[in-house]
């Protein structure tokens, strides 16, 4: 629970659903979402702990709840690079481009399209944010050679499982929302 895993990016971006099985729940019972702001906040601060100390954040999303309490609780020595949307739209074609031109160490990202009803109706801009604007910070952070931090939902599953999802399954989204 509310631990942070390293991932590398190809190992998620652009792959099937079914691709990414490995020691993933099997399909029973609604697991409740974890973690919470808070405690995201907490675990992501965490990581920081030890790291060298002129490191380059960049924070997505700083306007959200979760972005917002990252860009309040920057570690001292890290310098913070807080964007909104109106700095770096994660709709935009030039997001990695944007990304790179920024030279961050850490990539943070906590935007997302979040307006869970009108996802349905608005499911290509939902897709856009949520999942082509996370795979362009991907590219970036991995042609940096930064760490990314992708803060998420679990609508991206089913909730059906019968344990907490581990960081290789494969999304079941109900909805435009966590497609």
């Amino acid at each position: 629970r509310g631990q942070l895993h390293d991932v590398a990016a190809p190992d998620h971006v652009g792959k099937a659903p079914g691709s990414m099985q490995q020691g993933c729940p099997q399909v029973s019972r609604h697991v409740p979402a974890l973690p919470v702001p808070r405690a995201a906040c907490a675990n992501i601060a965490a990581a920081f702990r030890g790291a060298r100390r002129t490191m380059k954040v960049l924070v997505t999303g700083v306007n959200g709840q979760v972005g917002w309490e990252l860009a309040r609780r920057v570690p001292a020595g890290v310098t913070l690079d807080a964007t909104d949307r109106t700095v770096l739209d994660l709709a935009a074609d030039d997001v990695a481009a944007r990304v790179i031109a920024r030279r961050p160490d850490v990539i943070i990202n906590a935007a997302a399209y979040t307006a869970v009803d009108r996802a349905e109706s608005e499911s290509a801009l939902a897709h856009r944010v949520n999942a082509d604007g996370a795979g362009a910070l991907a590219r970036a952070a991995r042609e940096l050679g930064a760490r990314l931090v992708h803060v998420s939902t679990d609508f991206v599953f089913d909730g059906s499982a019968s344990r907490p999802y581990a960081p290789g399954c494969a999304p079941a989204p109900l909805g435009a929302y966590g497609a």
